[in-house]
């Protein structure tokens, strides 16, 4: 595999040219996640919707090559690059399952991208853009600024700054931080954004398993990803009677639209409108302190 070569890593998931599957993802929707598995959680929305579509078909970024990570019991046997390659394999299965239109698996190190001034960070951002520019997606799925994983912050940003160095018609029309290591439901309502995956929770739980390194016997990540949708639906949007299953994210857009606004003071505007509604609540309900 030639890791400076994009189309090397690209694999076509159904039996079509490569010109064909791009024109098949035209204006649909993108999810760029850090690792193999970080796609089937935080776009599971956009695979959905697209599965069995012949048009806006589904695109996947996994941007990392998974190797590194703690190992699952089973895999522990396994070298560096045979859990890459196992990894990546698994990606490709997912995938075939949710019948995207292409999966693009960028083979890079979680240490090489974390630092923004690194060459691999601004090679990431290259890569990214060039993706974009290729498949001009109308929606994007990605990492939350909120996330715990450093990885997923670090990719998040990279897909930020390619999609700002991309001319204002090709940028998407919908850019979302989504849950992975970390919930959303205390965003403040209006940065919420509630995304129905009722009718899709049995194909997620498919998609995840796919990723058969990743399965742990103490813990069920298909499950915990549904559940915590389930939860969503009973305690972040009670009053949506039809959704019984929600996936949430927060709306990056703004980072487009104002592209003077660094991603740090988005975050910071976001956590104190949340401490503004909280402390309204407490002092509405309760005796202030002296």
């Amino acid at each position: 595999m030639d890791m400076q070569d994009i189309s090397s890593r690209k694999f076509i998931p159904v039996d079509m040219s490569l010109n064909d599957a791009t024109e098949s993802a035209r204006s649909g929707s993108m999810g760029i996640g850090a690792h193999p598995d970080d796609l089937e959680i935080l776009a599971i929305r956009g695979i959905g919707i697209s599965l069995n579509s012949e048009q806006r078909r589904f695109t996947g970024v996994a941007v990392t090559d998974g190797s590194g990570g703690t190992r699952k019991e089973h895999c522990k046997a396994l070298t560096e690059d045979e859990i890459a390659k196992k990894r990546i394999e698994e990606q490709n299965l997912a995938a075939m399952l949710g019948k995207y239109a292409l999966q693009y698996n960028l083979m890079c190190k979680s240490a090489d991208i974390r630092d923004p001034d690194a060459e691999p960070s601004k090679v990431l951002v290259k890569e990214i853009s060039d993706i974009v520019h290729t498949v001009q997606p109308n929606v994007i799925y990605t990492h939350s600024p909120f996330d715990n994983h450093p990885t997923h912050v670090a990719v998040m940003r990279a897909v930020v700054e390619a999609l700002r160095s991309l001319p204002g018609g090709v940028q998407p029309l919908e850019l979302y931080g989504c849950e992975v290591w970390g919930s959303l439901d205390w965003l403040p309502d209006g940065r919420k954004k509630i995304m129905d995956v009722t009718k899709f929770t049995t194909l997620q739980r498919q998609l995840i398993s796919a990723h058969e390194s990743q399965h742990d016997e103490n813990r069920s990540y298909e499950e915990a990803t549904v559940w915590r949708e389930f939860s969503n639906a009973a305690w972040a949007c009670p009053r949506i009677k039809d959704v019984k299953a929600a996936a949430l994210g927060v709306d990056l857009m703004p980072l487009l639209h104002r592209p003077e606004l660094s991603i740090y003071d988005f975050a910071k505007e976001i956590l104190r409108e949340f401490e503004a509604e909280r402390l309204a609540l407490l002092n509405k309900y309760l005796h202030r302190e002296p």
